[in-house]
């Protein structure tokens, strides 16, 4: 109780001290907002740039993500669009196959809500961007399992473990495209298992983003049986294959065989 009332009786001491200076702040921070944003400036803000998409052609470089434009208007203005990025630059593109440079334009600048408030006075940067275009080809690649199967003790997988399909179709670039081989399943283990299995499972999206799979999943098939054993009596023995003139004595003549 006394250790509260000391901590107590020095907050009290510290506000009764500084609440004046606090105060003096405070109104001086809301004085220079609302001067500061009822002003006209020009200023210098950063949006992202993007590309339009295009279902024969694809930008296989790597690009600048964002763009610096000088824009002017009133501070308010300015501020809101620092808290919400309401504008982008949209690239202009024009698809044919090799490698070309544009010059973005203000007419590339697209401003969206409160930010339509603002005038776009330049671009800063990049005041040239590099696409090197590509044409889209699709191709089928085999489709390999990682999934493994683990059939429960005393039971078996009778045949061959099948995918269906065993194709599937990839898109993107060219150049990429035809290095490509196989796509794998998901990694992972399904076990104790007593039945035949017909499953859906994922396949891995490749690590390059220019490459899209054209189907997400596929069938693994296994036939799961029980494993039985049958005991096979007095199996006679024969010798086949002797040399002229040779005679052979077989012993025993008759064997016992289990068959799993």
């Amino acid at each position: 109780m006394i250790k509260k009332r000391i901590l107590f009786s020095k907050e009290k001491r510290f506000w009764a001290k500084y609440k004046i200076k606090i105060a003096s702040t405070l109104f001086a921070i809301l004085i220079w907002f609302f001067i500061v944003t009822g002003g006209t400036f020009d200023y210098v803000v950063s949006i992202p740039i993007k590309t339009p998409r295009h279902k024969d052609y694809t930008i296989t470089n790597h690009l600048p993500r964002l763009a610096k434009i000088r824009v002017r208007g009133q501070g308010m203005f300015i501020l809101a669009f620092l808290i919400f990025r309401e504008g982008r630059l949209q690239l202009s593109v024009n698809w044919e196959e090799g490698e070309t440079t544009i010059r973005p334009s203000e007419k590339d600048i697209i401003l969206t809500g409160n930010a339509k408030k603002l005038t776009i006075r330049n671009i800063v940067e990049p005041d040239t961007i590099k696409l090197k275009i590509e044409k889209l080809m699709v191709r089928d690649v085999p489709i390999k399992r990682t999934m493994e199967l683990q059939p429960f003790p005393g039971y078996t997988i009778v045949g061959s473990i099948r995918l269906k399909p065993e194709l599937v179709q990839i898109k993107g670039p060219r150049s990429i495209i035809t290095h490509f081989d196989s796509v794998s399943t998901q990694t992972g283990k399904m076990d104790k298992l007593k039945h035949p299995v017909n499953v859906q499972v994922d396949l891995q999206r490749p690590d390059d983003k220019r490459i899209t799979l054209l189907a997400d999943r596929v069938h693994i098939i296994a036939d799961v049986q029980k494993l039985m054993e049958k005991e096979i009596k007095e199996v006679l023995v024969t010798v086949r294959n002797l040399p002229p003139h040779v005679k052979a004595l077989v012993l025993p003549s008759h064997f016992t065989l289990i068959v799993q």
